[in-house]
């Protein structure tokens, strides 16, 4: 997904379409969100990854109740595009593009991060 200027909010629901908890990701005035990503840890809680300010990555681990439990940050890393995003029980994988280099070659990485 591509924003050029957003507020990023995670919201969970109960089975009864109930809303349990809301929490801003990112602030529009501290960042301009232009790509993220979302997925379930096998457990609980979830990663939301994101490429902010068109090139700073972050990420961002929670716990099923929505509280922070740990954060990445990586700048001037990520290129223009989507980020891919996959846990494992014990480690999250982000998959970006980075930026092209002086001879305009980007390329792919891959990072795992363990889980909390």
């Amino acid at each position: 997904m591509l924003f050029k200027r957003s507020n990023i909010y995670i919201r969970a629901y109960s089975p009864d379409l109930k809303l349990l908890w809301e929490k801003q990701v990112v602030k529009s005035e501290e960042n301009k969100p232009s790509a993220f990503n979302i997925t379930a840890r096998p457990r609980d809680g979830f990663i939301v990854a994101t490429n902010v300010d068109f090139g700073n990555l972050r990420v961002y681990e929670y716990d099923k109740d929505g509280n922070q439990i740990a954060n990445l940050s990586m700048d001037k890393e990520v290129w223009i595009g989507n980020i891919g995003l996959a846990c494992t029980d014990k480690k999250a994988f982000v998959i970006f593009q980075t930026r092209p280099d002086d001879n305009g070659i980007s390329k792919v990485k891959i990072i795992a991060l363990e889980l909390k």
